[in-house]
């Protein structure tokens, strides 16, 4: 039983040990993944200095005193194009693409434009009659396929709009000066 007794003392010894070697491990670890983090966070910094900003891609101040004349253009402008990239639109008139989304949203909400935007970042204009002409065709045929719909839009709709491109925005550095 003495024996026993003195076995189980060994090992109850070596459990804790192990325990002791295991906590020792995981506080090691941890202390190397906090010194890699804090590393990690110092050099993030440094980049972080490295970077400035001298221009953000928008100049359009929604206060100015002549935003209604720029929101004139703009609707002029998706009227005589028809089609467009949002991003083209975007660098056209100085905007981030998420605030052209949004002025179109709003330019739809409020019954100045009527258009779709498509999976592929495009803008189409459309007008209220070819929006009627398309709806009239749709219900004169019932239930109709993509393809049949793309069939009908092609034929109903005037996609010969005419696109301009701002000049400045194409020159290089070389040229503008």
């Amino acid at each position: 039983k003495e024996r026993d007794d003195k076995f189980a003392e060994e090992r109850r010894q070596k459990e804790l040990e192990e325990e002791q070697r295991e906590k020792e491990q995981e506080e090691e670890e941890r202390r190397k993944k906090e010194e890699r983090e804090r590393k990690e966070y110092e050099e993030y910094l440094e980049l972080k200095k490295a970077f400035t900003i001298e221009e953000e891609g928008h100049d359009e101040n929604p206060d100015d005193a002549n935003n209604e004349s720029v929101l004139n253009q703009f609707v002029e402008y998706i009227k005589t194009a028809k089609f467009m990239y949002l991003d083209e639109l975007a660098a056209q008139f100085k905007l981030r693409t998420q605030d052209v989304i949004d002025r179109l949203k709003y330019l739809e909400e409020s019954g100045a434009i009527t258009g779709l935007f498509d999976d592929r970042g495009k803008y189409i204009y459309l007008t209220r009659d070819e929006m009627d002409r398309v709806t009239k065709a749709i219900r004169q045929r019932g239930r109709i396929s993509f393809s049949d719909l793309s069939k009908i839009s092609n034929e109903l709709i005037d996609f010969s709009g005419t696109r301009t491109v701002n000049d400045k925005l194409l020159e290089t550095d070389d040229t503008a000066s």
